[in-house]
């Protein structure tokens, strides 16, 4: 966007990109490099909650034990793509260094026109790693979703339970550690 369409009381929320650079192996040896972007979550002032609960290790054993002692069966999910695409109640605003941006995103979205002091100012209207927010919206959503389809946490925070196909599983951030007894049980939360 252009500087001039950000709102004025949003100016001072205005924050960077930080680039990780991550290597990968693949099974045949190769190696590639990924550099995904973090939003610089410590210029912003968010109003709203920003801490999202997450299941205690015991918690996490104690299933994994009740797996085990009650004969069921165990499996991981990640929904990462869930917590990256969960909507933002406000925009945030980010500014990206020309030097960061290849040359053929800046050609294909037409980006050269929005080029300002070197850098280009994005709105942010989907959760994004860094911002402080994002967590915690995305876990509001994801127990509400749950809810729909009668998935309930427990007293016990993080901790959800099905109570008629006897699903249970514990959920830190988009990672879920999930005891099941059958294979429709199973599918039903998937």
């Amino acid at each position: 966007m252009h500087g001039k369409d950000q709102p004025q009381d949003r100016r001072g929320d205005t924050s960077y990109y930080n680039p990780q650079i991550k290597e990968k192996h693949n099974s045949n040896g190769d190696k590639t490099f990924q550099i995904p972007g973090t939003f610089g979550g410590d210029r912003i002032n968010y109003p709203g909650e920003t801490s999202a609960n997450t299941t205690a290790m015991p918690v996490v054993k104690l299933l994994l034990q009740s797996v085990i002692s009650e004969d069921h069966k165990w499996m991981t999910l990640d929904i990462k793509d869930y917590y990256l695409n969960t909507p933002l109640p406000r925009a945030e605003y980010i500014r990206i260094q020309r030097k960061l941006i290849p040359d053929a995103v800046i050609e294909k979205h037409r980006l050269e026109p929005y080029l300002n002091s070197n850098s280009i100012l994005f709105e942010v209207s989907q959760g994004m790693y860094g911002l402080p927010q994002a967590g915690y919206l995305a876990q509001q959503r994801l127990i509400d979703h749950l809810a729909k389809y009668d998935y309930h946490e427990t007293s016990t925070p993080c901790l959800f339970r099905h109570f008629t196909n006897g699903t249970t599983f514990a959920l830190v951030v988009g990672d879920f550690g999930i005891k099941y007894c059958t294979e429709e049980a199973a599918e039903h939360l998937i």
